[in-house]
């Protein structure tokens, strides 16, 4: 036998490639279904509509009055506990500014979930004053929340809600503006940030407008507010939650 008829004598004890290709399709056709079947059955669960993480000074300026006999620390949390009793199904977090320059994460208060009103109200309630407010450190940590719970992060709008009586950083060197943008930067969200300040000064205003630009660079969303008494305040908190919930 020439070399060329063993070879063709070895190829012809090999399986028919149409058969081969045939088998292969049919094992690949039913894998797939296996999986589609399984989706159907187990289908993965769907990112949520919200998620808010509420950030709450407690420093001696929040103890300052606001009007309707209200402090604006008692503002706030009168208005927190009404958007959590509102919006149940609301993947929300309470965050409290920290007291001390800390570098660690630290847990929020109360972590992300939905029908929070009950832990929420009972965080509030705690009397927490305190002279220094963290302000940049709290941003930076909360954005860490967001990193540390896939819910929240994937959720279909995110955002953070930081509450303050004031613009100065008492832990920071450059600003609150350059502070905030260095806690933030390379963190990749896509949480919005909405910043509710109590306080009305020209020097303010400034720092919190060089506060949107460096945030708007980094490629984050970022607003603020400046509400002067609780009335104000819901409409602020009522406005800024209409325009950041999904249309169905």
């Amino acid at each position: 036998m020439s070399r060329w008829e063993s070879v063709l004598a070895r190829l012809r004890g090999l399986p028919n490639p149409v058969k081969v290709i045939g088998g292969l399709s049919a094992l690949v056709g039913l894998i797939l279904g296996i999986v589609q079947l399984y989706n159907i059955v187990f289908p993965p669960p769907k990112p949520v509509a919200r998620s808010v993480l509420l950030v709450v000074d407690t420093s001696a300026k929040m103890q300052r009055p606001f009007g309707a006999g209200r402090t604006r620390l008692q503002a706030v949390k009168h208005e927190i506990l009404r958007y959590v009793r509102n919006q149940p199904n609301v993947l929300v977090a309470l965050r409290f500014v920290g007291s001390i320059c800390s570098q660690g994460y630290e847990s929020p208060e109360v972590r992300f979930g939905t029908h929070r009103e009950k832990e929420i109200a009972r965080a509030l309630a705690v009397g927490r004053p305190t002279k220094l407010a963290d302000l940049s450190g709290a941003v930076g940590q909360g954005a860490n929340d967001f990193l540390r719970d896939s819910r929240a992060r994937d959720a279909t709008s995110p955002s953070m809600w930081i509450f303050f009586g004031g613009t100065r950083d008492p832990c920071g060197l450059t600003g609150l503006a350059e502070e905030v943008a260095t806690e933030l930067q390379g963190v990749k969200i896509d949480a919005r940030f909405d910043f509710f300040v109590l306080r009305r000064t020209p020097a303010g205003r400034r720092e919190l407008d060089r506060l949107l630009s460096r945030l708007s660079r980094q490629g984050h969303v970022a607003r603020w507010v400046r509400p002067s008494n609780p009335r104000r305040l819901r409409r602020a908190i009522e406005h800024v939650s209409r325009s950041e919930t999904p249309s169905r």
